[in-house]
């Protein structure tokens, strides 16, 4: 699996919020999920930017105190999705990823784990994104080993449009620079 320096910041900011440690990351800036009315739900949105300023992700994330998910949909149409377990000890690499959806057909997946989280590339992005908006839960398991865990999607049907239109509308700001 070919990771980019955008996935390895993803990694590393998604660890350093679980983890509490720093790391050189990205700037980052809150972005107020709407829809009719302010969203005030376990989701956070922020806009990420590397050192020179430029748009590369527009993130959503939930984080409890023992788990959490992240999506990172970035200008190329992929989404980093990121799960946490701070029950997890996984080696670092790749890792074969059984994801459910509801009671749904298991996806079988490549992913990367690294200690408490596990990253998952996912193309296309906004089709990833969209599809989520009508599920309630994500059951996630790392072939091989007893790492599993679900996941309650709560709200992610108002985060994920704001997900979508939060890039749409970084792109059209940078490019009217």
């Amino acid at each position: 699996m070919k990771a980019t320096g955008q996935f390895i910041q993803v990694i590393c900011v998604a660890l350093a919020a679980l983890t509490l440690q720093a790391c050189d990351r990205p700037v980052r800036e809150r972005k107020q999920v709407q829809k009719e009315e302010p969203y005030k739900g376990p989701w956070e949105i922020e806009i990420g930017r590397d050192q020179d300023g430029k748009f590369f992700d527009c993130t959503a994330r939930n984080y409890g105190d023992e788990k959490g998910l992240h999506l990172a949909l970035m200008p190329n149409d992929v989404v980093d999705v990121g799960f946490i377990n701070r029950n997890w000890n996984l080696p670092p690499g790749d890792v074969d990823v059984e994801m459910t959806f509801d009671l749904g057909q298991k996806m079988r997946i490549g992913g990367q784990g690294r200690g408490a989280l596990l990253a998952i590339p996912i193309e296309p992005g906004r089709k990833f994104v969209q599809m989520l908006e009508k599920k309630l839960l994500v059951r996630v398991e790392v072939v091989g080993t007893e790492n599993r865990m679900q996941f309650d999607l709560k709200d992610i049907d108002r985060v994920a449009p704001t997900l979508i239109q939060c890039v749409d509308d970084m792109m059209a700001r940078d490019a009217g620079k």
